[in-house]
């Protein structure tokens, strides 16, 4: 596991070693395991970094973190704050006892950060986005007692304004190339500025504002807290906002893990119920048109479309109802595009952006990104956004699960089409023989009649 700390600064003084070495320290102040049943030491923080999920953990209270293995941000945050926190509890327990003091904090500054750690309990309790950032900027005020604080996260035009303590959220966009906020989030580092004004890169948006902290929030987001008083905050103001940060990261990243999960299972319950009333329809008229109905609610895609292979061409079959009147077109197997090759090659295909696919020939030049899957020998299913980038692997598991009942239904259907037909071929010429003929089975010597057609009426006078 040593090589999951290549790339992990825990600062000076910080010794990272393996069970297995000759020297491993016998007073470790934080221990990393990767087995779940591993026997760990007591009275020392303890983070178990596995690929086993939570969920399969037996008695995770053992364990002070969990992080998912090749997670290293995460796993660096969570040793970081179990050496603070061992940190803290070692000098707090020999002030207790009336002991020396190694570090150099005050008795406020332990304070603070006592008050912190006890306030991180309600911190990660949190269920929801909104709850977290709303309980943050609840510590920065009563806790780190800070000024004007604020959340931002960064989406695609720029940064929102997430959270802050003037209850204004949603605001911008903001540029990404403004002053420290950019700056924050484009080189991944905190910043303490005493004076705004003599700063090289800050470019506030306020005259008044003079002092700030700014710290990177996980790969999208960056804290912030403002003050109008020049060199308001100092090196431990920085390091507690870095604690907070950490917590609400890797708490907001247990949050939208979860919801994934949530999403992802009633997404697939959604779908079983769905391929049940798909495998309901008799026709493949009908069953095209469910299909782009569930693949637009459950999977939430933006466009559908099935075109099924008819003389050599990929022919529309069912689009969304959202769809341009003009959004899919017949095109011809042997220069169709991204669909004939999926089709005639039997593989899924991601496309992140049709403009630089040298296949993709897109009906609308709006269309971007492209998920196309084989329905069997039948045809393919295309799903399209306006946005590059918009499908992912879990995307085409879910597509190519639906389209794999869509194959058998429509197999079932093009299946019950045929004995309809050789059963009608067979009706129509028993009515019209020549010939009286009589339909009748043999069951245990026994002779029943079924029918007799209209020759045999007329030649006996028997009707049917």
């Amino acid at each position: 596991m040593d090589d999951d700390f290549d790339d992990i600064d825990l600062g000076d003084g910080v010794t990272v070693a393996s069970a297995s070495d000759e020297n491993d320290p016998s007073d470790a102040a934080c221990v990393v395991v990767t087995d779940p049943d591993a026997e760990i030491p007591r009275d020392v923080p303890t983070i178990l970094y596995t690929e086993v999920s939570p969920e399969a953990v037996e008695r995770p209270a053992r364990f002070d973190a969990y992080v998912s293995r090749g997670d290293r941000a995460g796993l660096e945050t969570q040793v970081r704050w179990a050496l603070s926190s061992a940190d803290f509890a070692s000098e707090h327990d020999d002030r207790a006892e009336g002991g020396a003091v190694t570090g150099s904090r005050t008795d406020a500054e332990w304070d603070r950060l006592k008050r912190l750690y006890e306030g991180t309990t309600d911190l990660i309790a949190a269920e929801t986005g909104e709850e977290l950032y709303e309980r943050a900027i609840g510590l920065t005020e009563h806790i780190l007692e800070f000024d004007n604080t604020s959340f931002f996260r960064h989406d695609g035009e720029g940064f929102y304004v997430v959270a802050n303590d003037d209850d204004v959220a949603e605001t911008g966009p903001i540029s990404t190339d403004m002053g420290l906020l950019g700056e924050t989030y484009r080189t991944g580092r905190s910043f303490l500025v005493d004076d705004v004004r003599d700063h090289p890169v800050a470019d506030p948006n306020d005259p008044a504002y003079r002092s700030a902290v700014s710290v990177p929030a996980g790969d999208d987001g960056v804290f912030q807290a403002i003050s109008n008083e020049v060199g308001a905050y100092d090196e431990t103001d920085r390091t507690l906002a870095e604690l907070l940060v950490s917590y609400v990261s890797e708490t907001r990243s247990r949050i939208e893990s979860e919801a994934a999960v949530r999403k992802s299972r009633e997404q697939i319950e959604r779908l079983h119920r769905g391929a049940t009333e798909l495998a309901a329809a008799t026709s493949l008229d009908e069953l095209f048109e469910q299909t782009v109905e569930i693949t637009d609610d459950i999977l939430e895609f933006d466009i559908s479309y099935v075109g099924v292979v008819e003389d050599g061409y990929i022919v529309p079959a069912a689009i969304s109802s959202d769809a341009p009147a003009d959004g899919a077109e017949r095109v011809p197997l042997d220069d169709g595009g991204i669909a004939a090759e999926v089709y005639l090659s039997g593989n899924t295909d991601i496309t992140d952006d049709v403009r630089d696919h040298p296949e993709a020939r897109p009906v609308k030049r709006m269309y971007r990104a492209v998920l196309s899957v084989p329905i069997g020998d039948l045809g393919v299913f295309q799903a399209t956004t306006f946005t590059p980038g918009a499908f992912d692997e879990r995307d085409a598991e879910l597509a190519e699960l639906l389209m794999a009942h869509v194959a058998v239904t429509a197999e079932r259907i093009r299946a019950e089409s045929r004995l309809r037909e050789e059963r009608d071929r067979s009706t129509a010429l028993f009515e019209h023989v020549s010939d009286a003929a009589v339909a009748y089975d043999v069951e245990a010597g026994a002779v029943t009649v079924r029918d007799v057609n209209r020759a045999f009426q007329s030649a006996f006078g028997y009707d049917a």
